[in-house]
């Protein structure tokens, strides 16, 4: 929700259920689009991936395919994350384009998600054509 409030961003859901009655919920909250029924497959997945400016995502497909295709992810990882991300590491050697929000105590997501509102302001404010599309 936090991350939703950020002024100059569109949000799209590219998660199926449950997630999607969750996003429903916050409709009221910040610009959100739900497409997840144009990502019943990988292909499509990516299509729309290929499309976007931001990835704002925990562990799941649609960061290995964004990775993948290059396109600038948040990735949100939990303290003892999977090795594949390594340790200490706020990128990942296997996906230039991907940054590591970790969680820096087992369980505490607010620090992750505080330091993520922060760049994302900072990104949007950046941005000077158009609207930020995450």
């Amino acid at each position: 929700m936090p991350l939703m409030l950020t002024r100059g961003c569109e949000f799209w859901n590219l998660q199926g259920e449950p997630t999607r009655q969750e996003w429903r919920q916050l409709s009221g909250s910040g610009e959100l689009h739900d497409d997840a029924n144009r990502c019943d497959t990988v292909i499509r997945l990516a299509a729309l991936i290929a499309q976007l400016d931001l990835i704002i995502t925990p562990d799941t497909l649609a960061a290995h395919l964004a990775g993948a295709l290059g396109v600038q992810t948040w990735l949100m990882l939990e303290y003892a994350a999977d090795w594949r991300w390594m340790h200490l590491r706020e990128d990942s050697p296997w996906y230039p384009s991907l940054r590591l929000y970790r969680q820096r105590i087992q369980g505490e997501w607010l620090g992750v998600i505080d330091r993520m509102r922060d760049d994302l302001a900072r990104l949007a404010h950046e941005q000077k054509q158009g609207r930020l599309i995450a």
